[in-house]
C-alpha cells in the first residue's frame, strides 16, 4: 500500500464567519490570546490547570504594573445577531471608578454593550448580545491598574455568531440543564440521568448516565438550519464498557443528519473529547448516546457539549498564521471511492497519531499509521483494493483527541 504524507501549513481565508468556544481544558488557545493591534502592554496570558470554574482549566491574565489589555479574535457575519458568553473572576480589581475593568466585543458591533467586572471574586457568567456590523473584531478584556499582584481569570467562553441557529452549548457547571436529557420517542428504558457537581473534566459538573441493567440510552433534542454545515463536540468516559463487539455504546447525531458520522466510546475510561459533523438534511433532531449492556454498575459522564449548527470546517486554520488550532479528522475524499482515498487530519500539537478502518461489524481490517506526527496538516492515502464493497469507518486516535467518520467503497 502506497501512503502519502503531506505536510503543509498555509494561508486559508474564509467566507464563512465561526463561532469560538473554548472551556481552557489545555494550553492549545493560550497563544491566540494578545494584545494585537494596540501597541505595547505588559499582560501576561498564562494556562492555569485548576483555575478554572469548579476547578478545572482557565486563561490566567497577569497585570504587569500598567494597564492589562488582552484580546482574541472573533469573526461575524454581518447582520446577525451574535452572543458571547464567558465566566470571568478578578484579583483586587475593586475599585471601578479609579481602576474599571471591563469586557467588550470590540469591532464587531458599532454599538456594543459592556460589562464592568470589578469585585468579581468569584466566578461569574456574563454576556453580551447584539448585531454584527463588521465581519471581523475581538473579545476585549480592558484594566487600568498599577499593582503587580492583579490577576483576571476566564473560562467558558462560547461567541455565538448567529444565535438564531440555536447552537446547543452545556458545561454542566450546574444542574439546570439535566432535565433536558431522556429516552424521548424510544420506548421504556431505565437509564438514570443525575447531575455529579465534580464528575466532570478536571472535578467541574457532569452529566451522569446509569444503565439500570438494560439498555443504555439517553438523548438531547437539537435544531439544525437544513443545509449548512454542523460539528458535535463532547467529552465522554465510561465505566465497564469495554466489549464494543458484544455490548456497543456509540454516540451520533440523530434524525438531523441522513447520513450521520457515529463515534464508539467503549473503554474511554478517562474523559476523550470526541467530534462528528456532516451537512443538516432535516430542521430538528438528537444527540443520541446508546449502549447494551447487562450489568447494573455500568455508568457514562458527559461534559462540554457543544453543538455548532453553522460550522465552517475551514476555520480550524488561524486565519493570520496558518496554525492549526485544534485536531480534526476531514471527510475522505473521493467517496465514494474505488479503490484509493486520501484522508486529511490536522494535529494542533506533536502527538502520536493512530489510524484505523473498521468495517460495520466492529473488526478492524486495516491500520493506516501509528506514528508521530509534527503540528500542522497531513493527509494518508488508504489503498482498499483488498476489500469489498460496502460501509467502513476509520478513526483517530491523537493526544486526547479520538473521532471516527464514515467511507464508502464502491467498485
Amino acid at each position: 500500500m502506497k501512503r502519502i504524507l503531506l505536510f503543509v501549513f498555509m494561508l486559508s481565508l474564509t467566507a464563512f464567519a465561526t463561532d469560538y468556544t473554548e472551556s481552557f481544558e489545555d494550553d492549545s488557545d493560550i497563544s491566540n490570546w494578545s494584545h494585537f493591534d494596540e501597541g505595547n502592554v505588559y499582560t501576561t496570558e498564562t494556562w492555569n490547570s485548576t483555575g478554572g470554574v469548579g476547578g478545572s482549566g482557565a486563561l490566567e491574565l497577569g497585570d504587569g504594573g500598567y494597564d492589562l489589555l488582552d484580546k482574541h479574535e472573533i469573526t461575524a457575519t454581518v447582520g446577525t445577531n451574535y452572543k458571547l458568553t464567558l465566566d470571568i473572576k478578578t484579583e483586587n480589581w475593586d475599585d471601578q471608578a479609579n481602576y474599571p475593568i471591563y469586557v467588550t466585543v470590540q469591532n464587531i458591533d458599532s454599538n456594543p454593550d459592556t460589562v464592568y467586572v470589578n469585585g468579581s471574586t468569584a466566578f461569574t457568567t456574563i454576556t453580551l448580545t447584539g448585531t454584527a456590523s463588521s465581519g471581523s473584531g475581538y473579545i476585549r478584556i480592558k484594566g487600568s491598574n498599577t499593582a503587580l499582584a492583579n490577576k483576571v481569570w476566564i473560562d467558558n467562553v462560547n461567541f455565538d455568531d448567529d444565535t438564531q441557529n440555536n447552537d446547543y452549548v452545556e458545561a454542566f457547571e450546574t444542574d439546570a440543564d439535566i432535565s433536558n436529557w431522556s429516552h424521548f420517542d424510544e420506548g421504556n428504558v431505565y437509564t438514570s440521568e443525575t447531575w455529579n457537581s465534580t464528575g466532570g473534566v478536571g472535578g467541574s459538573g457532569a452529566l451522569e448516565l446509569g444503565d439500570g441493567g438494560y439498555d443504555l440510552l439517553d438523548k438531547h433534542e437539537i435544531t439544525a438550519t437544513v443545509g449548512t454545515n454542523y460539528k458535535l463536540t463532547l467529552d465522554i468516559k465510561t465505566e465497564n464498557w469495554d466489549d464494543q463487539t458484544n455490548y456497543p455504546i456509540y454516540v451520533t447525531v440523530q434524525n438531523i443528519d441522513s447520513n450521520p458520522d457515529t463515534v464508539y466510546v467503549n473503554g474511554s475510561t478517562s474523559f476523550t473529547t470526541i467530534t462528528l459533523s456532516g451537512t443538516a438534511s432535516a430542521g430538528s433532531g438528537y444527540i443520541r448516546i446508546k449502549g447494551s449492556n447487562t450489568a447494573l454498575a455500568n455508568k457514562v459522564w458527559i461534559d462540554n457539549v457543544n453543538f455548532d449548527d453553522n460550522y465552517a470546517p475551514s476555520s480550524i486554520n488561524d486565519t493570520k498564521s496558518g496554525i492549526v488550532r485544534q485536531f480534526n479528522l476531514l471527510q475522505n475524499y473521493p467517496n465514494p471511492f474505488n479503490p484509493t482515498t486520501t484522508i486529511p487530519f490536522e494535529i494542533s500539537k506533536a502527538s502520536n497519531v493512530r489510524i484505523r478502518v473498521f468495517d460495520m461489524a466492529g473488526k478492524k481490517v486495516a491500520d493506516l499509521c501509528d506514528e508521530f506526527f509534527q503540528t500542522g496538516k497531513h493527509e494518508i492515502s488508504f489503498n482498499a483494493s483488498n476489500l469489498s464493497s460496502g460501509i467502513y469507518f476509520y478513526s483517530i486516535q491523537a493526544d486526547n483527541f479520538t473521532t471516527t467518520r464514515k467511507m464508502t467503497i464502491l467498485k
